[in-house]
């Protein structure tokens, strides 16, 4: 039960995080997401967000990384990288594309090839 209130939480999130060209950063703050910043490098962007904010530690990370990655797909990123960090120490990468996301939220993918095609990598 849980997992399904995950990924409803996240495919929504997905869904609902595009809206007009603006700001990454300014967005992420309109919509609540825990981050120390944003590089934007061509259609790539990195998103250091920080974890230790998260109440409910897996749901609140997996729906802020949907808002992240909603957000830069609907912004035209290609290349969406998530640097999470514990009191501004990097721990893990979660990379993905935006024909990922547009695959999950338009249904040509289910969550396991959604996941399947989302790198997630502890730093060393």
């Amino acid at each position: 039960m849980r997992k399904a209130i995950m990924i409803i939480t996240l495919l929504s999130l997905l869904m609902l995080s595009g809206c007009g060209k603006q700001n990454m950063e300014q967005m992420l703050s309109e919509r609540g997401v825990p981050f120390t910043s944003v590089t934007e490098e061509g259609t790539s962007v990195t998103v250091y967000y920080e974890a230790s904010e998260a109440d409910e530690y897996d749901s609140q990370i997996v729906a802020d990384w949907g808002i992240i990655m909603g957000t830069a797909a609907s912004q035209g990123f290609e290349s969406i990288k998530i640097v999470n960090t514990i009191s501004s120490i990097p721990f893990t990468v979660v990379e993905t594309t935006s024909e990922n996301i547009d695959g999950f939220t338009s249904g040509a993918k289910n969550e396991s090839e959604f996941w399947m095609d989302v790198e997630i990598k502890a730093i060393k």
